[in-house]
């Protein structure tokens, strides 16, 4: 048994070991960072994939968004030169003035590739932000905080969570991407 996990934001090749010919991967974006509402998480893509031994893959985990109020994660990906094998949408933001009144937002999704490699795989979608934090006559302005949207791998600073949001303003970090792969 083995895992190869980056876990860094960059690109990187990730050859098959000697000896399998099939793996389990994992592909999560990058979470969104709050401001007037809480950042949303990254999807998480998994799938299976068969490849001879010293089959590279390209393996590109996104960085966290930038510091600043409110704005969408970056999303990860896996490929096999220019093939899409999967790619992991980041964590979305809504922080449109509609968005806002309704509390609602946008769960990020994921795309899964069609090539031969690709035995099959789901798309996990990411959950939803958008915790207005600005304060309304329900609750006067300041005192509204909330933690980020959760990703697969749990809450922020975990790989692809949101952050959260306090007084219109980022609270804490949102989660840098993530890519794995496991193998018998």
């Amino acid at each position: 048994p083995g895992m190869q996990a980056y876990s860094c934001a960059g690109s990187y090749t990730f050859n098959v070991p000697r000896g399998i010919t099939y793996l389990k991967y994992y592909a999560t974006g990058s979470g969104a960072n709050g401001g007037v509402n809480t950042g949303g998480a990254a999807s998480t893509v998994t799938g299976n994939l068969s490849a001879p031994p010293g089959t590279s893959f390209i393996v590109c985990v996104a960085a966290g968004p930038t510091a600043g109020q409110g704005g969408p994660g970056n999303p990860s990906c896996i490929h096999k030169g220019a093939n899409i094998i999967a790619v992991s949408y980041g964590g979305c933001y809504c922080g449109t003035s509609a968005d806002r009144q309704t509390g609602m937002g946008e769960s990020a999704s994921g795309l899964l590739g069609s090539e031969p490699e690709n035995l099959n795989g789901v798309i996990l979608p990411g959950g939803c932000g958008g915790v207005d934090t600005s304060g309304r006559a329900s609750a006067p302005t300041g005192v509204e905080e909330s933690e980020g949207a959760a990703s697969y791998w749990g809450s922020s600073p975990a790989p692809g969570a949101g952050s959260g949001a306090h007084k219109g303003h980022t609270q804490g970090s949102a989660g840098d991407g993530f890519v794995m792969f496991e193998w018998n």
